[in-house]
C-alpha cells in the first residue's frame, strides 16, 4: 500500500467526483460478472455462509417391540462448514502535473481547454476518472481468477485471492481429490493432430459422465478458450458431415453425450489460457466489493508541496469465494491456467 497522505500539508482539498460517475467498477464489473455466472455480493470486510452437508443412509425399516437402539445414529446430523469471503484493500493512484497541459488542446471544447492557474484545478479530471474507473475494473477481472493476494505485488495480480487460488488451495488442503470425487482427471484436451483425432471432445464428455450421480441440477462448466476451441475442433472432426461447428452444437452435443439437459457452457478469456476446467452448481462463485456506492471513491486532491500536482484516487475492498467444493456441487480437472493481460490498451 502506498504512504498514507499527510493531510496537513494538502492545498487543495479532496474533490469528490463519484455522484457524477454511475459507471464506478461495481457498476461497470456487472455486465462481465454476469458473463462469467459470478454473483455479485456487497461485503463490509468480511461474509460468512454455512455449507449445509446432510448425512445419507439414516433412515432403517420398523420393526414392532424394537427395543435395541444400539444401532441408532450417532454423532452429526449434518456437517457444518463456514465459508467466507473477504474482501481486501486495492487502490489506484496517478500523479500529474496541470502545467503539462498549458499549451496543449487537449478538449474537444476550446472554451474549457485552460488551465486554472487560480483553482488548480486539472483540465482532464473527468475524463482521466472516467478511464481509471473502466481500468480499474478491467484490472480486477484480470485478477478474478489467476489474484494471489500480495501486499508486495504491485500490479492486479496481488489485488485478492482469485478463484484459480481458491481451487488450488483445495487441492493443497485435500478439500479436492479423486477420493472424494471432485478432482477427477480429465485426460488431454490439446488441439486435434489431424482430421481424425476426437480427443478433446471424447475426453470431455467422459470426464463429464464422471460427476457425482446426482449433481446439481443446474450445472455449469467453465472452460479457457483455447480449450474450448480445441474441444470444438474435435467435434469438427467426429461430426464430419456437419460444417457448421459452433457453440450451440458443441453445447447441445454435450448435454447429450453426458445426459446434462440443463448444461451451460462458459468461456472467457479472464479464465486465462491452458486446459483447467471446472464444473459447478450455477450460483456458488461470489464476488465481493464493498463500494457500489461509496461517496468517497474518487477522490482529485493534492498532497504535493507543488500546488499545480494532482492526485486521482481510487480505493475499493474485493474478494472471491466458491461457496461449495462439495462433489455434488463441483468438480475440477487437473489442469492448470495461465492469465491473460487483458487490462486496458498499452502497459508501458
Amino acid at each position: 500500500m502506498a504512504n498514507s497522505v499527510n493531510i496537513t500539508s494538502l492545498t487543495r482539498a479532496a474533490e469528490k467526483y463519484d455522484p457524477d460517475f454511475k459507471v464506478l467498477p461495481y457498476v461497470a464489473l456487472m455486465a462481465a460478472m454476469q458473463e462469467l455466472g459470478i454473483r455479485m455480493v456487497k461485503v463490509n470486510y468480511k461474509d460468512t455462509i454455512i455449507e449445509q452437508q446432510r448425512k445419507g443412509g439414516i433412515t432403517k425399516p420398523y420393526e414392532a417391540g424394537t427395543t435395541d437402539v444400539s444401532s441408532e445414529l450417532e454423532g452429526e446430523i449434518m456437517k457444518l462448514k463456514e465459508r467466507s469471503l473477504i474482501v481486501e484493500p486495492g487502490y489506484c493512484a496517478i500523479k500529474d502535473n496541470i502545467q503539462n497541459y498549458r499549451e496543449k488542446q487537449v478538449l474537444f471544447d476550446p472554451t474549457k481547454d485552460i488551465v486554472n492557474n487560480k483553482t488548480k484545478k486539472h483540465p482532464l479530471e473527468k475524463e482521466i476518472i472516467a478511464v481509471k474507473i473502466k481500468t480499474v475494473a478491467e484490472d480486477i477481472i484480470d485478477a478474478l481468477f489467476h489474484g494471489e493476494r500480495d501486499i508486495t505485488d504491485k500490479s492486479p495480480s496481488g489485488l485478492m485471492n482469485g478463484f484459480d487460488y481458491l481451487i488450488d488451495q483445495a487441492v493443497a488442503s485435500g478439500e479436492l481429490s479423486a477420493a472424494n470425487g471432485n478432482y477427477i482427471d480429465s485426460g488431454s484436451l490439446a488441439a486435434p493432430s489431424d482430421a481424425s483425432d476426437t480427443t478433446a471432445i471424447d475426453n470431455l464428455v467422459t470426464w463429464l459422465r464422471k460427476r457425482a450421480l446426482r449433481f446439481g441440477k443446474n450445472p455449469v462448466l467453465r472452460m479457457p478458450i483455447d480449450t474450448y476451441h480445441n474441444v470444438a475442433d474435435a467435434l469438427e472432426n467426429k461430426l464430419k458431415y456437419k460444417s457448421d461447428i459452433n457453440a450451440d452444437v458443441v453445447l447441445a452435443y454435450l448435454r447429450d453425450k453426458a445426459r446434462m439437459p440443463r448444461l451451460k457452457l462458459l468461456t472467457s478469456e479472464a479464465m486465462g489460457t491452458g486446459d483447467r476446467i471446472h464444473l459447478s452448481e450455477n450460483g456458488i462463485f461470489d464476488f465481493g466489493m464493498n463500494t457500489p456506492g461509496d461517496e468517497r471513491f474518487v477522490q482529485v486532491r493534492s498532497p504535493y508541496e507543488d500546488p499545480n500536482e494532482a492526485q486521482f484516487w481510487m480505493q475499493f475492498e474485493s474478494g472471491c469465494r466458491i461457496n461449495s467444493f462439495h462433489e455434488k456441487m463441483f468438480m475440477c480437472n487437473q489442469g492448470t491456467a495461465t492469465a491473460n493481460e487483458l487490462s486496458g490498451d498499452y502497459l508501458s
